[in-house]
């Protein structure tokens, strides 16, 4: 999607699930939603460029996506795949094999299951300033208008409500592979930086999180609340619950991903989990009629019962892969939280310090669109 700024989010490109597209198409009542009628307008917007496995090493190859995904040099959105192969998401690709995800051929055909190497692209958005935008003109809650005293034009108190976005969480650990955390310093970036302009390869050909892997959870996955259960069997039964991505560098409490970093010549990779499936609503409001004041953004992340529950799960599963037999040799501490927090409560402590949104912002539950009666 394309809008009104740029947010390079984690640069990864993927189309919705087939049956996610069918229930749009359903609550809409218009048929060019779905998958099928979709697609022409997916492909139109692509300049599409195959994996360059030429450049990477063969445990680190990319399979080519559906013949039918794109028509070649289409669009103006150049999408492809990074240059350069992370060694530690090779090793979690393993892992995730361990644990029973099956290898995807690519996430752009309707199917979002399984573990694979991810596209790469650019994601503008605007959410934000859509409703501030929407306020200063006088639309929105007459308490906010009155209050700034702005004309009311329209008295809508549900502009600005009922925000939500997939909420990432996550670790961090020490590892034994060579990551992102080396172009902290320095020297190594100024060769990073000549080879990338000498030839267009080396580390800074990928933008640090390459792998994903989608976890589609059911009512009889775990030990779920009624609540969480009926969350996971409203959804679309292609639809995934979690999203799993490898960075590729120390995320720790999500505020820089390598100037963030302990000053230390170790090298760090991140294993983070985004909820697919939030019930947390958050809200944006103004103080100023004034458009160059920043809107009043409240997440509201994790206020949710099933959102902490389903977070707390997605820890857990991240443990789990780093664990594997796979994994667990490339790796020496668990840095941020650390094996030390355990329960429920150190766990949820942790992620309201850390997590962080996955920049897909929406207000879709009152913003279905749909025929003007």
């Amino acid at each position: 999607m394309m809008g009104v700024f740029s947010a390079r989010n984690y640069f990864t490109y993927n189309r919705p699930t087939r049956n996610s597209l069918e229930r749009w198409a359903t609550l809409v009542n218009d048929t060019s939603y779905t998958f099928q009628n979709f697609l022409p307008y997916f492909k139109k917007s692509i300049h599409h460029t195959n994996p360059p496995n030429h450049l990477r090493p063969p445990n680190a190859s990319i399979p080519l996506p559906s013949p039918s995904a794109f028509t070649a040099n289409a669009g103006p959105l150049h999408v492809s795949f990074p240059t350069w192969a992370n060694a530690f998401s090779s090793w979690a690709r393993l892992g995730w094999r361990e644990l029973g995800f099956p290898d995807a051929r690519d996430f752009v055909s309707g199917e979002l299951s399984g573990v694979q190497y991810c596209q790469n692209t650019i994601d503008p958005r605007g959410q934000f300033q859509s409703p501030q935008l929407l306020m200063v003109s006088g639309v929105g809650p007459p308490e906010t208008l009155t209050k700034l005293n702005i004309p009311i034009v329209a008295p809508l108190p549900g502009v600005g409500r009922n925000m939500q976005d997939h909420i990432v969480i996550g670790t961090t650990y020490q590892v034994e592979t060579l990551t992102h955390s080396s172009v902290t310093n320095a020297t190594v970036l100024r060769a990073a930086e000549a080879e990338w302009n000498a030839t267009g390869s080396g580390i800074l050909g990928n933008p640090g999180g390459e792998l994903i892997a989608w976890e589609r959870l059911t009512a009889e996955s775990g030990k779920f609340s009624e609540g969480t259960r009926a969350v996971l069997s409203s959804v679309p039964a292609d639809f995934p619950t979690v999203e799993y991505l490898i960075l590729d560098a120390y995320s720790g409490n999500n505020e820089n991903y390598l100037t963030g970093a302990p000053d230390t010549p170790y090298m760090y990779a991140s294993p983070v989990a985004a909820i697919h499936v939030p019930q947390s609503r958050g809200s944006v409001t103004i103080s100023s009629r004034d458009t160059s004041t920043p809107p009043v953004i409240d997440p509201a992340w994790l206020t949710h019962a099933v959102d902490r529950e389903l977070a707390l799960y997605a820890f857990r599963r991240l443990r789990q892969l780093m664990d594997t037999r796979a994994v667990r040799p490339v790796w020496t501490s668990e840095v941020v939280p650390g094996r030390k927090v355990t329960s429920d409560a150190e766990i949820l402590a942790v992620m309201g310090r850390n997590a962080i949104q996955e920049f897909h912002a929406s207000w879709v539950d009152l913003c279905f669109g749909g025929e003007v009666e």
